[in-house]
């Protein structure tokens, strides 16, 4: 095929070609309607095309646009189109680029071009739901969408690797058959995944595949030659020759146990028994009441035991391998060099909060930066935390929404509660490096102590009596969940438990009147036409960053400026504000791994390679801070500090016009209430943090029926956040240039040549040998 001509391009040309022909062409729509297909919005959702033959007229007579379309299949030896007079149903790939095409004949055959088509790319967006009706056409696919059903897939009678990886990585909960694929029902039960025939006629509506899913029969799998055992939803149906059972798992965490209920099905009576299968004695009881049922010997019965124990110990096995060797989302190469493009971009935190802004998102733009570094620092040794703290309203739970829209799914875990003993009964490793997001504090609530363990010890380890199966004593049993964990959550409080406050930046959002004209302004927006746009251009957001984000190497980061820091160190919550800041400039180095050289050196006869923090990643270090910090240095969380403001403010102005000293103006909650406009709701979760770090005093109002303030804070407009006793990065960059340190300047941007030379002055680095392997060397 000649290089000149674009193959991604010269596909979507020909869908948009063929496209435009059936809607002009009446022998097409013809033909669309004698296969049943008589839906106009489901030929224009699935681009459903026709070949009249105008297709030659539109093309070059020779060159290599023809040799491309004869490559693909379109055009056959003699210069003919292979699909004439057939509808094309073209077949994209998760860039919504046309890879393809699926030509359906007036009889209802089929043909893929070009012939090593994966099938499934017709429609493969029929993963992302929970069931999917897996077909051998492409037609039946399109019948299905005219009968309300989108989630049909057509799959070959071979499965290519490429249609057995995805299916794994897109693992359905249930799987329907309307077609005879034994390989794809071989696959998807090695998977656990319970598999139903469907039956169904075509012509086919809604109603009728309604009810074909509820009648829907599940299929067996033969684990022995007289034993078959069908997987449903929530339990296993055994036929063991003529003895059926149905077991339902009660504990598949247990990892000592095999905890079931077990109904033993008769011709009129059944046998419904709750056990342990792992227990010789409670298999032998089940056995003894079981066997006269059937009319068979007890040994029978065990037997039937033991298939189920194989049976439900291999589901467990590919529970645990799923769980343990999932790798998320396989990027193809034309995201992968969009996401690495986002990563090298100029002011990459710039872009973060401007993509978030266009998926609905305004303003708050310390708070999404933030908010993204804790996310990111989820693959370093030391993540981050952070609570975000405003009053109803404000659009706390929104921002960590849309921040943890831009995670990987296989990162992420979201929780809406978590029970006090829950995080200790979690796989090993299933928290591990993982963002936890949790809407309110509330849901934390009992379960904060592992929390902060998972972030401070990096895990956690309980010890729980149980009953050992076999002596039937009691035993000591440990459990252990590694972590650490980034952890993001909300709360209306305006503080929160102090040990969870040390470890977490606490996050504020703007409630001013300009900040809710924004988001007016983007609500109203949403109401337009343009949230079409919107929401498509989201979409595409949330799959750029997520793939960004999988890029990311959990590497090393190397501070050769850690020695040259400064920080506040009074009061004593600066220790762990220290540590929080160095883990800020670590996490800013990790997102820009792909703008810095990776070094490498040997440690103890391995090579480690590792990225080294920059001045700029001090700077913007130094900018969260202080406005995280800033906040938090004047005591009070930010809802409270508006509140004082509004109040300091009606003081003063009632004081005038009483002609009375601000401090002799006594109020109360009302007087507030109908200043501010606030909810009485609103002014009692914030007024007693005003009162009791005594900005407000409180004294006994008329008959003692009421409280009466008196303001005791006369405030300040000199109101800049800032901190000192942070690093001068400018002083900082003139000092590492006069060690040594900078190779060349290029703007504000410092390249190190030569590390090596510049950590005299820093010291030893975690036992790193002098000798440095070059950036460029091959490994």
């Amino acid at each position: 095929m000649s290089e000149a001509v674009n193959r991604a391009q010269l596909l979507a040309n020909v869908a948009r070609f063929c496209r435009e022909a059936l809607r002009r062409d009446r022998s097409g729509r013809e033909l669309a309607a004698s296969v049943g297909l008589h839906d106009d919005q489901v030929l224009e959702r699935f681009q459903v095309g026709y070949a009249n033959g105008s297709l030659l007229r539109a093309i070059p007579s020779k060159g290599g646009v023809r040799d491309a379309l004869r490559e693909l299949g379109l055009l056959g030896a003699e210069g003919k189109e292979s699909a004439l007079g057939c509808l094309l149903v073209p077949a994209y790939d998760q860039q919504e680029n046309v890879l393809g095409f699926v030509a359906v004949g007036k009889d209802g055959k089929e043909a893929r071009f070009p012939a090593s088509l994966p099938l499934y790319r017709m429609n493969w967006k029929a993963f992302t739901e929970k069931a999917v009706i897996f077909t051998d056409s492409a037609l039946k696919v399109l019948q299905l969408a005219q009968a309300g059903r989108m989630n049909a897939v057509p799959l070959a009678a071979e499965l290519c690797e490429e249609e057995q990886a995805f299916i794994e990585r897109h693992r359905p909960d249930r799987a329907y058959f309307w077609a005879e694929l034994p390989e794809a029902l071989r696959h998807l039960q090695k998977l656990e995944v319970p598999c139903y025939r469907l039956a169904l006629q075509l012509p086919t509506t809604p109603e009728q595949v309604a009810q074909a899913l509820d009648r829907a029969e599940p299929i067996g799998d033969k684990i022995a030659p007289d034993a078959v055992v069908r997987v449903l939803e929530d339990v296993l149906r055994f036929e063991c020759g003529a003895r059926k059972y149905e077991v339902k798992e009660l504990a598949p965490n247990e990892a000592d146990r095999l905890r079931v209920r077990i109904c033993a099905q008769g011709e009129a009576l059944f046998h419904l028994d709750t056990l342990d299968l792992y227990a010789g004695r409670s298999r032998a009881s089940f056995a003894r009441a079981a066997a006269p049922l059937f009319g068979v010997s007890e040994s029978a019965v065990d037997g039937d035991l033991c298939l189920m124990i194989r049976k439900l110990e291999a589901i467990r096995a590919a529970r645990k391998a799923e769980l343990q060797s999932s790798t998320g989302y396989a990027m193809t190469p034309d995201e992968e060099a969009e996401a690495l493009e986002l990563l090298k971009g100029p002011d990459l935190l710039a872009r973060v909060v401007k993509d978030l802004e266009a998926m609905g998102y305004v303003g708050e733009e310390p708070s999404k930066r933030i908010g993204y570094l804790i996310t990111v620092s989820r693959k370093l040794e030391s993540p981050l935390c952070g609570v975000v703290i405003s009053r109803a309203g404000a659009g706390k739970s929104r921002l960590l929404e849309v921040l943890a829209e831009l995670v990987p799914p296989e990162d992420l875990v979201s929780y809406t509660r978590i029970t006090p003993q829950a995080l200790y009964y979690a796989e090993n490793k299933s928290f591990k490096n993982k963002l936890m997001v949790s809407g309110e504090d509330e849901g934390l609530l009992g379960s904060d102590y592992a929390m902060r363990e998972l972030i401070s010890a990096k895990k956690i380890r309980l010890a729980a009596p149980i009953k050992d199966a076999m002596s039937g004593k009691m035993k000591t049993v440990e459990y252990e969940v590694e972590g650490p964990i980034a952890l993001l959550f909300s709360t209306t409080r305006p503080a929160i438990h102090y040990e969870n406050a040390t470890r977490c930046f606490t996050l504020s959002l703007d409630e001013s009147a300009d900040q809710t004209q924004q988001i007016h302004q983007a609500q109203r927006l949403g109401r337009t036409f343009a949230k079409v746009e919107r929401e498509q251009a989201a979409d595409d957001l949330r799959r750029l960053h997520r793939n960004a984000q999988r890029l990311l190497k959990p590497l090393l980061v190397v501070n050769p400026f850690a020695m040259e820091l400064s920080f506040p160190t009074h009061p004593l919550e600066m220790r762990r504000e220290h540590e929080k800041y160095l883990s800020l400039i670590e996490a800013l180095a990790l997102l820009h791994q792909h703008q810095r050289p990776r070094r490498r050196c040997m440690f103890k006869g391995r090579e480690v390679e590792y990225v080294e923090v920059a001045v700029e990643d001090l700077e913007e270090a130094n900018r969260l801070m202080t406005e995280v910090l800033g906040t938090r240095a004047e005591e009070l969380s930010r809802p409270s500090r508006e509140l004082l403001r509004l109040v300091r403010q009606m003081v003063e102005e009632k004081s005038r016009e009483l002609e009375m000293e601000p401090r002799a103006y006594r109020f109360n909650r009302r007087d507030i209430r109908e200043y501010t406009g606030w909810s009485d709701n609103q002014i009692k979760a914030h007024i007693g943090q005003l009162e009791e770090l005594e900005y407000l005093l409180v004294g006994p109002g008329e008959r003692g029926r009421m409280y009466r303030y008196e303001l005791a804070y006369e405030g300040s407009e000199k109101d800049q956040k800032r901190l000192p006793g942070l690093t001068d990065t400018d002083k900082l960059r003139s000092k590492v240039g006069k060690l040594g340190m900078v190779g060349r300047v290029t703007g504000k941007r410092i390249l190190l040549e030569n590390p090596a030379q510049a950590r005299p002055k820093v010291g030893k680095l975690a036992g790193f040998r002098k000798r440095h392997i070059p950036p460029n060397r091959s490994r």
